[in-house]
């Protein structure tokens, strides 16, 4: 910007000068012309005339000198007032360069300076299409700016719209100058529209970028010949200084541009950085954070901000900024990657550090932190799980409570633990072990066992059913502790339940941190094992007396059942069935529902194992020592032999004792003691008990042929008739001396019911039919009946107001049958006939 405005000053005094000069030159002329004609008047009065012509000549040379001076004058005057315009103009478009942020306020207040302080018609700014060679106004003012939209605009030789001042401009990249708008050739296309809006003349003033003419000032004045050398000058220096912001313009946005990506890069990076698991960070060489995710606002609770610019001695208390600088500085060093294990807080930590080189050739060092607490618990408690199974099955029940204790405070971190039974009723606690240091705060002293309503904070769980978890004794207080406990500073406990009981209860105490739901999860696994085991070992224990009672009362049964066989008193073998079912039935259900416990800890056992397996299949790389270890024990036991034998064994030991409960409820059944009233009962209940009785003395060539009928519901004393059918099925079978049948069937008669067992062994001979029924007779050898049975059979018969029809035929077998009326008390006129 060559040219500076002149001052407001300088510009009256330019206007004013020229208008003085003239009137000081008309006046002296004036004066003289006067004085020479008065002197001539005087000394030459023959000549008056003359000389008064002369003088007006003068005067009229003088009128006319001023006139045309006058009129220089005001042309400098005007030009002057242009040249102000112009100077104001471009101070104006200097000033706008200089504070307008963009090109859009730039060409705005370009234009309007134009219009405003210049003088200008109309003016506006045009920037070429690089496609279309189309000249598109982007801003403009003045007279015509409407007219400006629909107007047709290019840069191609080619086209009369490419022709014109603003087309040639740019596309010869010179001014082009229009001092006569509407009879110059150029602006034809617009001439019409020119004289509308009174353009007489035009300027068109190429725009530049980077060397290429890009688009176009163009001027309109509203007189001919309106760019002179000056003005021409003074507008080719403000487009020049336009170009110049358009170039500051473009170096502006390419480093604006170039923050903006900066910016987001340096975003990118840490949306990337935020974006990956654990804490990330980056170091310079001096170990002072660059950058660093929120990762460790999560991992740490250090807010990332907090850690630009710091060392890990600001960020870290010792000896853990120690550790992390020496790390540093050995991976700076020796530029390999390495995965450190660290502990911080309480807590386990992965962090793999590697190299980065800067640009400049400087090493920095980044890093990723990963929480691997999780991980580490998970092996530990596998590790710990798989510990507590093989010293459940070699360690005394004490020893092993105390090693499970010890295993749940390590792995929690604590300095106490203790370990209660709960009772079956959910009222007692059985302190059975705890660690030395929470014997003085243990709820009975010494050990023992106490009301859970008296054991406080200690079997706050049992009553509550879930965890109970104090990690600030002193908010505890009310809770039941008792008075020596101020020693403890954190406590949880979790309750051990199966069968909808709390079996167990599980604690630890004083970790230095709080307690978390991981310690929770610890305390439950390990806590479920003992539990487990320490049962099964107990019901294992129980279950094993329990089988040498069952033994010695099933010798008891089968010498007592030879004896009654060989008896054959009913009334005796009644009664001692039913007692004998009485005393079995106990050891029984013990066994039953302990051998369902077993069964369920096997299933519980086996689907842990699987478990284990799948543990093992799937992180066995994370601990292949301890897993190798595993799997040759595993090989060394017959690990796969006997999870398969296991099944069978149950499944045939469920057989044995189904078989057993059978028998068990057979004789029952068959004695019914305690049942000796009237009742409506099932005879076929009562015929199936008693084959299934006397089976394990009929020899095994007989057989048993059964063809029941459909029989109602008979009034009668169950535990009678059944020792009937008992007599006459013994009859039968000891009739038969080799291999022959017997054959039980049963029916109804209107009101009657019938029995009837036939078999085809050697019959009765006539003359022993009247005495059947007679006590004492018999017809076996000595020692192989007392001859009661029939008698007794007839007596009971009788009792039901019922009779029995014999028929036999020697050589051919005997038929018995058993009639009885459906309700025997009906029958009976309500009277109970022979007592009950």
């Amino acid at each position: 910007m060559k040219h500076i405005p002149p001052s407001s000053q300088e510009l009256i005094d330019r206007q004013s000068s020229p208008m003085r000069v003239v009137l000081a030159y008309a006046g002296f002329a004036a004066l003289w012309i006067i004085a020479s004609g008065a002197l001539l008047a005087i000394s030459v009065h023959d000549q008056v005339l003359q000389g008064y012509i002369e003088v007006g000549k003068g005067l009229l040379f003088v009128l006319v000198t001023s006139a045309l001076l006058y009129r220089l004058v005001k042309w400098h005057q005007s030009k002057s007032i242009r040249l102000t315009k112009l100077y104001a103009a471009l101070s104006q478009c200097n000033q706008a360069i200089v504070h307008c942020d963009n090109e859009q306020a730039l060409f705005d207040s370009i234009c309007e300076t134009a219009v405003k302080h210049a003088g200008m018609r109309m003016a506006w700014i045009g920037f070429v299409e690089p496609a279309s060679g189309q000249v598109r106004p982007v801003m403009q003012h003045g007279a015509g700016a409407e007219y400006l939209k629909d107007i047709r605009v290019t840069i191609h030789a080619d086209e009369h719209w490419g022709r014109g001042p603003t087309g040639t401009a740019i596309r010869e990249r010179r001014a082009v100058w229009c001092d006569d708008f509407n009879r110059d050739p150029m602006t034809a296309p617009w001439q019409s529209s020119g004289q509308r809006f009174g353009w007489q003349s035009s300027a068109a003033l190429p725009l530049y970028r980077k060397g290429e003419a890009v688009g176009a000032i163009t001027l309109y004045a509203g007189r001919r010949n309106a760019f002179d050398s000056l003005a021409r000058e003074l507008l080719l220096e403000m487009a020049a200084d336009v170009s110049f912001a358009l170039e500051r313009f473009d170096l502006q946005e390419t480093h604006q541009l170039a923050e903006q990506q900066a910016r987001h890069a340096q975003a990118l990076v840490q949306r990337f950085l935020d974006k990956l698991p654990g804490a990330a960070f980056i170091k310079d060489g001096n170990l002072r954070v660059l950058l660093a995710n929120r990762g460790f606002q999560t991992v740490l609770g250090i807010d990332p901000a907090n850690m630009i610019s710091k060392t890990n001695s600001e960020l870290f208390p010792e000896p853990f900024a120690s550790k992390i600088n020496a790390d540093d500085q050995r991976v700076l060093a020796t530029g390999r990657t390495e995965t450190l294990p660290e502990e911080y807080g309480g807590r386990h930590f992965e962090t793999t550090k590697f190299v980065i080189e800067s640009e400049t050739g400087g090493k920095m060092i980044g890093g990723i932190t990963m929480d691997v607490t999780q991980r580490y618990l998970l092996g530990a408690r596998q590790q710990a799980l798989l510990e507590l199974n093989e010293l459940g099955i070699q360690m005394p029940e004490a020893e092993f409570l105390n090693r499970g204790l010890a295993i749940a405070q390590r792995l929690t971190g604590s300095s106490l633990s203790f370990l209660h039974f709960i009772s079956e009723d959910q009222k007692t606690v059985e302190v059975t072990a705890c660690s030395e240091n929470a014997r003085p705060i243990a709820c009975v002293e010494g050990g023992g066992s106490c009301l859970v309503a008296d054991a406080g904070i200690w079997a706050d769980c049992v009553v509550s059913r879930r965890v109970a978890l104090f990690n600030n004794y002193r908010a505890g207080m009310s809770c039941g502790l008792p008075e020596s406990g101020e020693r403890l500073i954190r406590l949880v406990t979790v309750p051990l339940i199966e069968d909808g009981l709390v079996r167990m209860v599980l604690g630890v105490g004083n970790k230095p941190a709080d307690y978390d739901d991981a310690d929770i999860v610890t305390l439950q696994l390990i806590g479920n094992d003992l539990c487990r085991i320490v049962r099964h070992r107990r019901v294992e224990a129980a279950m094993q007396q329990q089988l040498a009672d069952f033994r010695a009362l099933n010798q008891k049964l089968e010498e007592t059942h030879n004896q009654l066989a060989q008896s054959e008193k009913m009334v005796a073998i009644g009664l001692l069935s039913a007692g004998i079912a009485h005393e079995i039935n106990n050891p029984i259900s013990f066994i039953q529902s302990n051998f369902s416990s077993l069964s369920s800890y096997l299933d519980d056992l086996l689907a842990i194992d699987a478990a284990y397996a799948d543990i093992e299949k799937e992180h066995g790389e994370l601990l292949p020592q301890e897993f190798g270890h595993v799997r040759e024990l595993k090989q060394a036991v017959g690990h796969e032999f006997i999870i398969a034998d296991l099944r069978q064994l149950i499944a045939e030991s469920r057989e044995g004792l189904e078989r057993v409960r059978k028998i068990v409820q057979d004789l029952r059944n068959f004695s019914r003691v305690g049942e000796t009233g009237w009742q409506w009962a099932d005879l076929h209940e009562g015929i199936s008990s008693t084959l299934s009785i006397v089976r394990s003395v009929i020899r095994p060539e007989v057989e048993i042929e059964c063809t029941f009928g459909e029989l109602p519901q008979v009034r009668c004393i169950p535990a009678q008739l059944n020792q009937v059918f008992l007599n006459l099925l013994v009859n039968a079978a000891q009739s038969l001396k080799g291999p022959g049948k017997v054959a039980l069937s049963t029916g109804r008669e209107g009101e009657q019911v019938w029995v009837e067992v036939r078999d085809n062994g050697v019959g009765i001979a006539p003359e022993n039919m009247k005495r059947l029924f007679e006590p004492f007779f018999t017809t076996k050898p000595v020692g192989q009946g007392t001859g009661l049975g029939l008698s007794l059979s007839w007596g009971i018969v009788q009792r039901h107001n019922g009779r029995i029809d014999v028929d036999s035929e020697p050589g051919k077998g005997t038929v018995f049958r058993v009639v009885l009326p459906l309700d025997a008390l009906a029958v009976a006129g309500g009277e109970m006939k022979g007592g009950q």
